[in-house]
């Protein structure tokens, strides 16, 4: 039955991506070529290869097949000539960047062609002008077709990334070095070495003995007559005399003094407080 099949497509491939009944035949030829031996199917790249390349990759049905081609074909050596076609000249392979449909071909050189090929698509895009490349992507087409260059054109940089990273130990190593390293006693200090005889020994200063605490006044809270002079008997005479702001009675509301305050001056009591005279 494939047989049959494969004798009634060939020399109708054409048909299959720009014909009336292209829109359910190309999912047929898409089919033989992911299923079928390559020696099968050899009668598509033929005739791919026989017409018009671009026009085929830029066609809605057509780059499906051209697809299916460069992703399934092989021996890989046989698909390289339908490749180079696409890519030998740079204004071309521009063109099918842009295209809505062209694009997809683009990409899948990109994800399934050697290096070589990957480069020359690169090459392609860094050789367009800051401004050119600004007006590029602002097609998705081609942003698209930018987005997966960057992706797939990196093997150089991951074979530096992975020999810069050969000698880093794993996360599990790092931990496992962590842990060893704390578990480990901490050092002991060395002692110092005996100075030697007859050597000067240097004594260190020691420090001055601190002053005893100074004695605080005692506090009056009432100041009967002779009060005052009772509280300066009990403090020692290296003490300075207290004035008498400091040793006045602190009056709580509604509540008088026994007497009045201690001074030198006249005071008179007037209503709840004392007061000094003129």
């Amino acid at each position: 039955a494939k047989q049959i099949i494969i004798q009634g497509l060939e020399g109708h491939v054409r048909e299959a991506w720009h014909g009336p009944a292209a829109r359910h035949a190309n999912f047929v030829i898409q089919k033989c070529v992911q299923v079928l031996a390559p020696g099968q199917v050899s009668f598509v790249l033929r005739e791919i290869l026989d017409d018009d390349v671009k026009a085929v990759a830029c066609n809605k049905y057509g780059c499906r097949i051209v697809q299916r081609l460069i992703e399934h074909f092989t021996p890989r050596e046989e698909i390289l000539p339908l490749v180079e076609r696409l890519l030998e000249n740079e204004a071309v392979l521009r063109q099918l960047m842009n295209d809505k449909f062209g694009n997809f071909v683009v990409q899948c050189v990109l994800e399934h062609s050697p290096a070589e090929q990957k480069a020359r698509v690169a090459s392609a895009l860094l050789g367009l002008s800051d401004h050119e490349l600004g007006e590029r992507m602002r097609c998705i087409s081609c942003s698209n077709v930018v987005q997966c260059a960057i992706k797939h054109c990196s093997e150089a940089r991951e074979e530096v990334k992975k020999a810069n990273t050969e000698g880093t130990p794993k996360p599990q190593a790092r931990r496992q070095s962590v842990t060893a390293w704390h578990s480990q006693p901490p050092p002991v200090p060395s002692l110092a070495l005996a100075p030697a005889a007859g050597a000067p020994v240097a004594i260190p200063a020691l420090a001055p003995p601190q002053p005893a605490e100074a004695i605080a006044p005692p506090r009056v809270t009432a100041t009967p007559a002779g009060a005052l002079s009772a509280a300066r008997a009990t403090v020692p005479s290296t003490t300075a005399t207290p004035s008498p702001s400091s040793v006045a009675p602190a009056l709580t509301p509604g509540a008088l003094p026994l007497g009045p305050p201690p001074g030198r001056w006249p005071l008179e009591m007037t209503g709840a407080t004392w007061e000094r005279q003129p």
